[in-house]
């Protein structure tokens, strides 16, 4: 009798999936830097690391739903020029394009409603050529780093 309880808690055990911290929340039009900052506070396995002004421009929202920390990042980070490096248990997240000027707002349909992963194209003034570009978040939300001050957007 003994052997088959072990012999069950064994297979218990083996079946049963190892898991990581997994986190669940909604984010409604908060900045980045906040939502990184929630995560790392959960006490999880994870140290994320960030500079908070360099992501206070981007704001998120979105539905996180039973996910790794890691996966919850990069679904916070969706379009956006962030990136993201992962070593071990240490998560960075960073700007790479370090820009002192960057083209922000919103795009809206007809009806004045946000409009989710919309392509940007930031033009030169003089001859309309294409400088850089983005896609909007999930709440029309979108930041473009730039260097260049005058654009069409």
């Amino acid at each position: 009798m003994k052997k088959l309880i072990l012999y069950l808690f064994l297979m218990l055990v083996v079946a049963t999936p190892l898991h990581g911290q997994r986190v669940t929340r909604s984010f409604n039009d908060v900045s980045m830097s906040e939502a990184l900052k929630w995560l790392n506070e959960q006490g999880g396995e994870y140290n994320i690391s960030f500079l908070y002004n360099d992501l206070e421009d981007f704001r998120v929202t979105t539905s996180v739903k039973n996910k790794s920390v890691p996966d919850a990042i990069q679904q916070l980070i969706g379009f956006y020029p962030i990136k993201m490096t992962v070593q071990g248990k240490d998560i960075a997240v960073e700007c790479p394009q370090k820009t002192s000027t960057r083209c922000k707002g919103t795009v809206i349909d007809e009806t004045g409603h946000p409009l989710p992963y919309a392509t940007i194209a930031l033009l030169n003034p003089a001859d309309s050529t294409l400088l850089t570009g983005g896609v909007s978040n999930e709440s029309g939300r979108f930041v473009i780093p730039t260097e260049a001050y005058r654009v069409i957007v």
